[in-house]
């Protein structure tokens, strides 16, 4: 088993999941044309656990703030148990932003981030027509290594976060840019089913996840790509609600699964310490 999970840490198995893949996959552009009108405004606070085989990998913090014509999000993430001995993750983040309608138009992006203590810090502005006017990454990149996202693709990109929000107002075919990478992604709606979710039976809408580069991807990342990538599957809830329940990915052995476990009515009910920087 531990050798097993040694391998998953090479493959950054890890750091997809607990970066959330839900998130880092729902890499989404600004094409509203199939949002669905009725997607509400929504205040959560939730708390999730991933496992693998029974092991915990780590924790993970959302936050959404939801409003009429405007949004923040604030999302934390640790690494935790025997995984610490092979790989260490922490990260917080956040986004903000304007909402028109089922629209979502990003305006700021921030996350401070470690992985085997190395820290870095990156961060996105965003002008009303949604370009990039502000793009930061610390340590800077190597461009003899990760070329850079050229405007003309990124500017009218989704951050990451952001993206969680457009998805749950029902889009599925999507672009984005993470301040690093580029991606189109596809998200297909699956047959509903039932998930056990902290203590009661919840209906789940089931979204599996897809991602194809675009830019902004090193010789190593396309490589590891072109081996293969699985899929993501994202759990939303059946309700007017639609916040996310669970996230799920199959590895060489078994699922990464991560599961909501303590939903708060406040931040600070469900925040966690976090040494990311």
């Amino acid at each position: 088993m531990i050798i097993t999970l040694q391998y998953m840490m090479k493959k950054e198995t890890l750091q997809k999941i607990l970066a959330w893949g839900a998130i880092m996959y729902i890499l989404s552009g600004m094409n509203t044309a199939s949002a669905n009108d009725s997607a509400e405004p929504l205040h959560f606070y939730g708390r999730y656990e991933f496992t693998w085989s029974g092991i915990t990998l780590g924790t993970l913090v959302l936050g959404i703030e939801d409003e009429n014509d405007r949004y923040s999000m604030h999302l934390l993430v640790t690494s935790a148990g025997i995984v610490n001995l092979f790989t260490h993750h922490a990260s917080d983040t956040v986004a903000s932003g304007k909402r028109e309608g089922t629209a979502y138009l990003p305006r700021y992006y921030e996350s401070y981030y470690k992985t085997k203590k190395k820290p870095r810090h990156i961060k996105l502005e965003f002008n009303a027509k949604g370009a990039v006017t502000t793009e930061i990454n610390e340590p800077p990149e190597d461009r003899n290594d990760r070329p850079e996202v050229p405007h003309k693709l990124k500017d009218g990109a989704y951050d990451p976060l952001t993206a969680l929000l457009a998805l749950r107002a029902g889009m599925q075919d999507m672009r984005g840019f993470d301040a690093k990478r580029l991606y189109e992604v596809k998200a297909k709606e699956s047959k509903q089913d039932t998930l056990f979710i902290a203590g009661d039976w919840r209906k789940a809408t089931p979204y599996i996840l897809s991602r194809t580069p675009l830019s902004g991807l090193t010789a190593k990342e396309m490589r590891e790509y072109r081996q293969g990538e699985p899929l993501l599957t994202l759990y939303l809830s059946n309700d007017k609600e639609r916040i996310p329940l669970a996230v799920s990915m199959p590895v060489s052995i078994g699922y990464v699964s991560g599961t909501l476990v303590k939903t708060c009515k406040e931040w600070k009910a469900c925040e966690i310490d976090v040494l990311a920087k």
